[in-house]
């Protein structure tokens, strides 16, 4: 199709993507993967000879990976309704600052409902893996057809800046990002936004994949994939609000009015282009923050793009494999014993490398076999290579923070877990600021969350309370929807708290309870409540031997209860029934009194 025909999307994206290709981004990104999943003599022209490979570079990616996945976080948001109409006081005695706590509370214990909903805990590692190779990986965040927010992860070469020197996301013009998708699917799309039969026939299948990173072939079928582009942009719009005002009305009175109130708001909008039709048109989001976050692994300065970690350990790596393949073929060469043999005394030649094959001697005069056949003994090979090999690896390791230490090699039986953990965190230092970067990326996801729940859910915010009965134990869940114009209202900082869940921080966390609970200091149930998830203690089954016990307990005191109000029937009946037994013996004697007083 002429190139007259295509969007102003594609032009925007093959700009900035010639851009990324005269820094050779995209050739970088497939070194690093490369290089990280152990393929480093691609496109070598070895004969067929396999070459060998001494990786340091995917131990050191896996061992930061595993640090930083390890890092448990959870975001929590906190109250920041500081202003003076939100101090001022009700009709019902309390003020928004209250309200907003309460509201907070209920929103925080919903929010991980959104990780566990995609899988989040899980795919951390695959986010982290990603950040690591690449240098970048992004979340996009949308709601599906169901109202359900869904989190995509975004490859560093599937996401355009229209400011590539700018690293804040949210002051970007415009954001882009690719996929392939089957054409069946883009048409079906298309169809659904209301375009014509015409534009939907020039859907049609390509093969733009240079820019992927990886496994580029793609299943081919009737009708093939092509290279969609979301675009994502901020526009100023016109918004009309009601609000509520205190007049004084023509009797001197107060009265409440409500009017409109217009004003001008930014909010972000969503396009959808293939090269020569945009098939989903301009939609308003409603959101005022682009619903993207984006991580970085080492930062360069002047670029939205960072760095990935097997960038500059590749000059090294390559001089490692080299001089491996050297010492290989040196090896090879020098290194065994070689048969040397006058061809016109031996009769049998061929026989001389087969085993247990008798060596036929032509000339019968030959006083000494070694006259006709004698053996080069091996050459001595220098150390310098290996030595050499030996202390480059090493010491692109412990550049990268990779030591033993660091990668935990130490004997739990002979250390604490607080002595490990504190080794460990010692010589992981450097690596603190891939979990401060990872920190800020998950603040950032919070705060893309709280504009959906602020600005798009206009029906309120649905939360899910789950209440336990302290008498029964039993659970029950009960959802409340909270007004859109409280969620309005609402001013809210993110906070990210992080814990450790490797072994040895669960270990010292578990010597800590046990040393609780040895002194007495807690009860069973307080040192079962304070495991975690992950102990190596079977939390749900303790947890459930609990729950029996005060079932067990319920029962005993509903049967002690029986047990006493049928003695307090008795004790009643017998008090009755003495009360009777005296009555009718007072009777008696009163009878008898009246019976001699009238015999007198």
């Amino acid at each position: 199709m002429d190139e007259e025909n295509l969007t102003q999307i594609w032009k925007q994206y093959s700009q900035i993507k010639q851009y990324l290709t005269g820094k050779n981004y995209y050739e970088q990104l497939e070194m690093n993967y490369n290089f990280a999943k152990g393929d480093q003599w691609e496109n070598l022209k070895s004969g067929g000879m396999p070459m060998p490979v001494d990786n340091i570079i995917t131990p050191v990616c896996n061992y930061k990976i595993g640090v930083i996945s390890q890092n448990n976080m959870t975001i929590t948001f906190t109250n920041e309704n500081f202003r003076k109409e939100d101090l001022e006081e009700l009709e019902d005695g309390t003020n928004f600052r209250k309200i907003a706590d309460e509201v907070i509370e209920k929103i925080n214990k919903n929010i991980n409902r959104f990780f566990e909903a995609n899988n989040l805990e899980n795919n951390t590692w695959d986010y982290d893996e990603e950040n690591c190779i690449s240098g970048n990986v992004g979340m996009y965040i949308y709601e599906d057809e169901e109202n359900i927010k869904k989190a995509d992860m975004i490859y560093g070469n599937n996401i355009f800046f229209s400011d590539e020197n700018n690293n804040d996301i949210q002051d970007q013009s415009f954001i882009l990002i690719t996929f392939r998708r089957p054409v069946e699917k883009i048409r079906e799309e298309a169809k659904k936004h209301g375009l014509t039969a015409e534009k939907i026939s020039q859907i049609v299948a390509d093969n733009n994949t240079n820019e992927q990173v990886g496994n580029k072939d793609e299943v081919r079928d009737e009708q093939g994939k092509a290279l969609c582009i979301l675009k994502l942009y901020k526009k100023e719009k016109e918004t009309t609000r009601i609000q509520e005002k205190t007049v004084i009305n023509g009797n001197g009175e107060p009265e409440t009015i409500q009017e409109e109130i217009k004003e001008k708001k930014v909010t972000v909008h969503m396009m959808k282009s293939t090269k020569n039709v945009i098939y989903v048109p301009e939609t308003d989001l409603g959101l005022t923050l682009y619903p993207v976050a984006l991580n970085t692994w080492i930062n360069e300065k002047n670029s939205i793009r960072g760095r990935g970690e097997p960038q500059d350990k590749i000059v090294n790596q390559i001089e490692i494999n080299k001089t491996m393949a050297r010492r290989d073929i040196a090896i090879a060469l020098t290194a065994y014993p070689k048969a040397a043999y006058n061809s016109n005394m031996i009769e049998n030649p061929n026989a001389l490398d087969k085993v247990g094959v008798a060596i036929e001697v032509k000339d019968r005069s030959v006083q000494n076999v070694k006259n006709a056949i004698d053996y080069l003994q091996p050459a001595q090979v220098s150390p310098d290579a290996k030595n050499f090999c030996d202390e480059l690896s090493q010491k692109t390791k412990d550049n990268a923070s990779a030591s033993d230490s660091a990668l935990g090699n130490i004997n739990p039986e002979k250390a604490s877990g607080r002595s490990i953990i504190a080794v460990r965190d010692a010589a992981a230092v450097p690596i603190n600021v891939h979990v401060a970067r990872k920190k800020k990326f998950y603040e950032d996801i919070g705060r893309i969350l709280f504009d959906f729940m602020q600005n798009v859910d206009v029906d309120g915010q649905r939360v899910i309370i789950s209440n336990v009965d302290e008498e029964t134990g039993l659970s029950s869940t009960n959802v409340e929807q909270i007004p859109y114009e409280i969620m309005q209202k609402l001013k809210v900082g993110v906070k990210v708290n992080v814990s450790q869940t490797d072994p040895f921080s669960i270990l010292a966390m578990e010597e800590m309870w046990d040393s609780l609970f040895e002194r007495q200091a807690i009860t069973f149930e307080e040192w079962v409540s304070g495991l975690t998830n992950n102990s190596k203690y079977n939390k749900s089954k303790l947890e459930e031997i609990i729950k029996k016990r005060k079932e067990k307990e319920k029962e005993m005191a509903l049967i002690q209860q029986q047990i006493t109000e049928q003695q307090s029937q008795i004790s009643g009946m017998l008090q009755d029934k003495n009360n009777q037994e005296i009555a009718n013996i007072a009777s008696d004697i009163d009878t008898q009194q009246n019976q001699l007083l009238g015999g007198q």
